[in-house]
């Protein structure tokens, strides 16, 4: 199973402790001029003929493609906040989408949930909020105004990526006027608390009819705006005016502010470029805007892209003093003026986004011993000492001494052998503390070892590995311990399998031992026992069993059906008949006898011990909302209790073959995938069936959707 448990997901990550750095598009680097303390990771877009995304890590090293695609130009990128996702634009022909890739495996793409764009129709800018929940986007169009008259406007869109809904900002369009002009709404940025969003608000002029492209908007009218953000937007949010034109005294001069972009840190903090040639740092809280003093003369400047802990800042543009183009970084504050340091040498790469990075720590406490048989439960506690959220990953790993039974998790969930699990979004500061219930199943030093990690690299590696040691001390007569081969299984699925140990920890052979299993009615049918059949309720004799030496039976349950339950094996034996108790001879010369193997001077080996497993067997269920649609519409499928991290494929049995629809299951052992009924396609009942796409963790689950006549209009963007 891959390193990851949903898709979206890494490369490396970000430290920053820069002084400036150039970074181009092409990978023909001079030496390159290590300038920060740790390696962290950049995407950006490439400007021209190719434009594709790519990334290089902060100290120069590593330019490597991301994603291209021949037969579209992409750009914007923009970074998921746990790094795990890159959400960039796509167009094609005349109109625009964006997509999300998976960072660990860029050929994992999904499109946001949004309809599809028509002609000139262009969704754009995207950038996630804080907590990687909703994604904002630009919403971009070309209206008819009257009958020779037109307009390009665009709006702010957000999408819940839990709900797959959207929502539009205020009414679209908005006049300005009397219609000579319409709002032009780009470029969004959210605020550190995902409270509000910053954009830049032109003013679109209504344009003649005639072939080709008119400017979009009045140059005079460029301004950053901020709007309180909740969802869906009521459409009464009032906006907020942040930056202005340029006054001296009584006289003003017209500027074009753009790509504003908020501290990650700092809710006060807001960096935006003015007139391409410069950047300014607005402090809310006091309306001061200072430019940010760049040293020499520079051109296209644009898109400053904080570092996660917002040490530095990185933008592009052309410095006329180096005579270079690309991008480039400073560190916040600067001190004095920002130099520059050449690293590559073309003016390609723009739109840089950095990737966040993470800073998680983990501990285990455990109990210090263990006797063969006994069950304890271990605290594996995860903590983010970092400046953002993070999302983390933890591979749990014993040796042959302790068996994982179980792992509870409040948030996130494991893979069903319990070794690889996968938390929530961790806010800086928080904990995850996972109960992993362990049985000692062998003699001997054993250990149970948890690691950390998250899609991006850690700033501190030395704290993300905890080990805690459990001695198993032997038995000293016979024992039973239950060790699962995994924590969890789906109907459908292949069997459960059971070892169960029996244990002689004496010096002595134990004979007659009786193995008993005790299942409850759910866990009977079609369950086996190899070898022997344990299952009779008078259980199973075993094979003698020598002094430190062990039995194991294998108990094989089928998963036909769901249920958790508990599985129970006693070991006992009858004791042997008891010693006559007659005066004994005081004749010395009465011969002793010799020790019987399985009695000693105490008499008969204690036989009688009991162990219990729990036994847990899910169903998947998959579910469309709505239930009911006509052809033309999206209807969302939902996964519930499927195994985390496997890849699911979903398919009509009937209608238009579309092309395969996958998603991987997140670690809570959900998904959801918008789902296409084609326009003119069948009516009547279809069934959807998801199935793995390798492997038989889960067999087939299906439901039903039911595609009836309906208007057959597509669906009208951002119009009320």
């Amino acid at each position: 199973m891959p390193r990851r448990l949903y898709s979206a997901t890494a490369v490396a990550a970000v430290l920053v402790m820069v002084s400036t750095l150039l970074v181009s598009s092409i990978p023909t680097h001079a030496d390159p001029v290590p300038l920060v303390a740790a390696p962290g990771l950049l995407g950006y877009a490439v400007a021209g003929g190719a434009a594709d995304i790519r990334t290089i890590r902060t100290d120069g090293t590593g330019d490597a493609l991301f994603r291209d695609e021949p037969e579209a130009a992409l750009g914007r990128p923009a970074f998921s906040p746990d790094g795990t996702r890159l959400a960039y634009t796509r167009r094609t022909g005349t109109s625009t989408t964006v997509s999300v890739a998976d960072v660990s495996d860029p050929g994992v793409v999904a499109d946001l949930p949004l309809p599809a764009p028509g002609y000139n129709q262009h969704y754009r800018d995207p950038v996630f909020s804080p907590d990687g929940r909703y994604v904002a986007v630009s919403f971009q169009e070309r209206i008819t105004v009257e009958p020779d008259r037109w307009a390009d406007v665009s709006s702010i869109m957000v999408v819940d990526l839990e709900s797959g809904e959207y929502t539009g900002y205020g009414p679209f369009p908005q006049t300005v006027d009397e219609t000579d002009y319409y709002t032009y709404d780009t470029e969004p940025t959210f605020s550190p608390d995902g409270t509000r969003i910053a954009f830049v608000r032109e003013l679109a002029r209504v344009q003649e009819i005639v072939i080709g492209f008119a400017p979009l908007a009045d140059p005079e009218s460029s301004h950053v705006y901020a709007v309180d953000f909740g969802f869906p937007f009521t459409g009464d949010e009032p906006v907020t005016q942040l930056s202005f034109n340029e006054c001296n005294g009584e006289m003003c001069f017209p500027v074009d502010d753009r790509a504003p972009a908020w501290s990650p840190v700092d809710p006060n903090a807001l960096l935006y470029a003015r007139d391409g040639e410069s950047l300014r740092l607005l402090t809310l809280d006091t309306s001061e805007s200072t430019p940010v003093p760049l040293a020499g003369t520079w051109n296209d400047v644009g898109r400053p892209a904080w570092s996660p802990d917002g040490t530095a800042v990185a933008f592009h543009g052309l410095s006329d003093a180096a005579d270079a183009s690309g991008i480039w970084v400073y560190p916040n504050p600067p001190p004095g003026e920002v130099s520059r340091a050449r690293l590559v040498s073309s003016g390609l790469a723009v739109e840089p986004t950095w990737q966040p990075f993470a800073d998680l720590a983990v501990t285990v406490t455990a109990p210090p011993e263990l006797a063969f048989g006994e069950s304890a439960t271990v605290l594996v506690t995860v903590v983010n000492e970092g400046v953002v959220t993070a999302v983390p990953m933890l591979d749990l790993s014993v040796g042959e001494q302790v068996a994982i039974t179980e792992v509870k998790t409040p948030t996130g969930g494991c893979t069903p052998e319990g070794t690889e699990c996968q938390g929530e979004p961790l806010p800086p500061g928080a904990e995850w503390i996972l109960e992993v219930d362990v049985t000692a199943v062998a003699p001997g030093a054993g250990k149970i070892t948890a690691e950390v990690w998250s899609f991006t690299t850690d700033t501190d590696v030395e704290d993300n590995t905890a080990v805690a040691a459990i001695e198993v001390h032997d038995t000293t007569d016979v024992a039973v311990a239950i060790a699962p081969e995994t924590t969890t299984a789906y109907v459908g699925g292949p069997d459960v399998v059971l070892d169960v140990v029996v244990r002689n920890g004496s010096a002595r052979v134990a004979s007659g031992v009786v193995l008993t299993l005790t299942l409850p009615e759910a866990l009977r049918a079609g369950a086996v026992t190899e070898p022997g059949d344990c299952l009779e309720p008078t259980g199973c004799v075993l094979a003698d069993i020598p002094g430190g030496g062990q039995t194991v039976v294998r108990l094989t349950l089928a998963t036909s059906h769901a249920y958790r339950e508990t599985a129970t094996a006693t070991v006992a034996t009858d004791p042997p008949a008891p010693v006559p108790t007659d005066t004994p001879s005081t004749d010395p010369s009465s011969p002793v006898p010799a020790d019987d193997p399985s009695t000693g001077p105490a008499g008969p080996l204690s036989i009688a011990d009991t162990a219990t497993a729990v036994v847990t067997v899910k169903q998947p269920v998959l579910r469309v909302n709505p239930a009911v649609g006509p052809p033309g519409r999206v209807t969302t499928a939902t996964g519930t209790d499927f195994p985390p991290g496997v890849e699911v494929r979903l398919t009509w049995d009937r209608g238009i073959p579309a092309a395969a629809s996958t998603v991987t299951v997140g670690a809570d052992g959900t998904f959801r995938l918008p789902l296409l009924v084609f326009y003119r396609d069948r009516l009547g009942t279809r069934t959807l069936t998801a199935a793995p796409v390798s492997g038989d963790l889960f067999g087939p689950v299906t439901t039903g959707y039911l595609v009836q006549p309906g208007n057959q209009e597509p669906p009208v963007l951002g119009r009320d």
